[in-house]
């Protein structure tokens, strides 16, 4: 499994116009189960900061915001806070996804700020584009139920799903998520996962009886 830290930027982007491949780098690699994220408290208060921004709000609903952040807080690595980190980028906002992977183990960092692309390789971690973590044989990418999860954002998620059944044959586990009581910057919890598969089945079996 790739232990990744994924840039704020890859996950706005996520959210307002997907490439394809952020799309397979959030929905098939990081909920399929291929790439463990790998997060810390700043990085986490950098979403929220810039979910926040007046110029992005306009372009992401709340309720996909907090889905986000959500899935990230509840399915991410997340590490101690990481203290003081050593300048290592020409942008200093930028060091703390360095020093996160450095952390964490983890052996890419995901971004699209030319920033941290401009380094290449820093101490045995590779700082690359969606595209470049996602490339691999079609043959090996997942393609059953294992590990198959979608953000459950708004009603129009039923558009993607519907897709989905038609690409794999079957509806994949929806997760849902719940504000953490008493929790100061909001935190989620899981609250179960939706087997919609399991629901269609036994639909079906009410509908022959």
């Amino acid at each position: 499994m790739t232990r990744a830290v994924i840039d704020t930027s890859v996950l706005i982007r996520y959210l307002i116009r997907p490439s394809a491949a952020i799309r397979e780098l959030i929905e098939e690699r990081w909920l399929g189960g291929d790439v463990r994220m790998v997060t810390a408290p700043e990085l986490l208060d950098e979403l929220v900061a810039v979910l926040a921004r007046p110029r992005i709000r306009p372009f992401v609903a709340e309720e996909e915001g907090e889905a986000l952040l959500g899935a990230v807080q509840a399915l991410a690595e997340c590490l101690p806070s990481l203290g003081a980190v050593p300048p290592i980028c020409r942008d200093p906002d930028d060091d703390k996804f360095v020093a996160c992977a450095l952390a964490g183990n983890a052996s890419h960092v995901v971004t699209t700020d030319a920033d941290l692309l401009t380094l290449r390789e820093l101490a045995g971690v590779r700082l690359c584009t969606p595209g470049s973590v996602s490339e691999r044989p079609r043959e090996h990418r997942r393609s059953g139920r294992q590990g198959l999860t979608t953000l459950l954002l708004n009603f129009i998620t039923a558009l993607p799903l519907a897709a989905l059944h038609g690409r794999m044959g079957y509806f994949p586990p929806v997760i849902r998520l719940r504000p953490a009581a008493d929790s100061l910057p909001p935190r989620y919890e899981v609250v179960e996962i939706l087997n919609l598969q399991a629901v269609r089945d036994a639909a079906r079996q009410e509908r022959y009886k």
